[in-house]
């Protein structure tokens, strides 16, 4: 599949060159415009944007520039984005944030099961061991009494840890480490320049995930998929309940 190598040729830039994080506020309307295009069409837009990525690696240009403008009027690329606001506002310092929130969104119609597909085909089996009932429960305890923004971040933050800091070759055994131990080293060491998108309560949160040993409901990062597809279930649940 095209995403596959997309992510593994995007993952060894990710720490070369200026990296900041699209706008908050027009991350929202870019997820909210994604939600209504086709897998198809995410699809071809993240095979488009590898391209670019590689034109990028070699010719550089100026982080502040648009990127539409480097893949319209360099690359004449035609159609390169499925939103109308990333292509208004996101600019190449914000290329990783993009690529992140279009995989995103592939990601999370993948996982709806009317494409009857596994979601994060090539992650390793490793990381997707089931979560035990009581976990489940313990998530949705500490997840429920977040904020929408908050449960997306979550879920944001537990994405790109998947597939910068895991769907990659490994040298070393992280699935019996637990889960936080996992989230919290990568949000410290975010590939973003000042980050500012973990807000206190929401490592605290994080930072409530069952660990120890000792604990029979200890989590794991070998089952972060399924806390990621859980996330995503708690957050639409949470998105429907407030309409």
């Amino acid at each position: 599949m095209a995403f596959h190598y997309t992510c593994k040729r995007f993952i060894k830039r990710k720490n070369e060159g200026q990296r900041e994080r699209i706008n908050t506020t027009i991350q929202s309307q870019i997820h909210n415009e994604l939600q209504t295009r086709e897998y198809s069409d995410l699809c071809d837009s993240l095979v488009k944007l590898d391209i670019a990525i590689s034109f990028l690696k070699s010719v550089g240009s100026d982080p502040d520039s648009l990127l539409s403008d480097f893949m319209c009027k360099t690359l004449k690329m035609e159609n390169q984005f499925p939103s109308l606001k990333a292509q208004q506002f996101t600019k190449c310092k914000n290329t990783l944030s993009w690529w992140i929130t279009l995989s995103l969104e592939r990601e999370k119609q993948q996982a709806n099961s009317r494409y009857n597909q596994n979601a994060f085909e090539s992650l390793s089996d490793s990381f997707k061991d089931p979560l035990e009932p009581d976990q489940i429960t313990a998530i949705e305890e500490i997840v429920n009494g977040l904020s929408i923004e908050c449960i997306h971040i979550l879920l944001v933050v537990t994405f790109e840890c998947i597939v910068l800091r895991l769907d990659v070759p490994l040298t070393e055994n992280l699935t019996e480490i637990s889960l936080q131990e996992i989230l919290i080293p990568y949000i410290e060491s975010s590939p973003y320049e000042e980050d500012t998108f973990i807000n206190e309560s929401l490592k605290g949160a994080i930072e409530m995930l069952p660990f120890g040993d000792n604990n029979e409901n200890r989590i794991t990062t070998a089952q972060i998929a399924d806390f990621w597809k859980l996330i995503n279930k708690l957050l639409i649940s949470k998105q429907h309940y407030m309409r």
